[in-house]
């Protein structure tokens, strides 16, 4: 008979900066309609492996972009959708 115990805590690894930025290849600029990656708007990616937060540096086309709270959001979707990330 087993005693009971404590749940097992699964460990997740730190994602990359390549593996988040393949994440984030599939973002569109709607009005270029090419991905914020291969137009260059992401301009920084940290990772903090102890709590697994991500932060993007995230440039827009134009400071007026009307899009940009859409490719904001995008970008943080697809960045929490990677394995490890808990927060962006």
């Amino acid at each position: 008979m087993r005693s009971a115990s404590r749940p097992r805590r699964y460990e997740v690894a730190t994602p990359s900066r390549n593996t988040i930025i393949e994440a984030l290849r599939p973002v569109i600029d709607p009005e270029l309609n090419i991905s914020v990656v291969d137009l260059g708007l992401i301009r920084g990616v940290e990772i903090e492996p102890d709590d697994g937060s991500v932060q993007i540096d995230l440039t827009l086309t134009s400071p007026m972009c009307p899009l940009g709270p859409e490719i904001v959001a995008a970008t943080r979707n697809a960045a929490l959708g990677v394995d490890g990330v808990r927060s962006c």
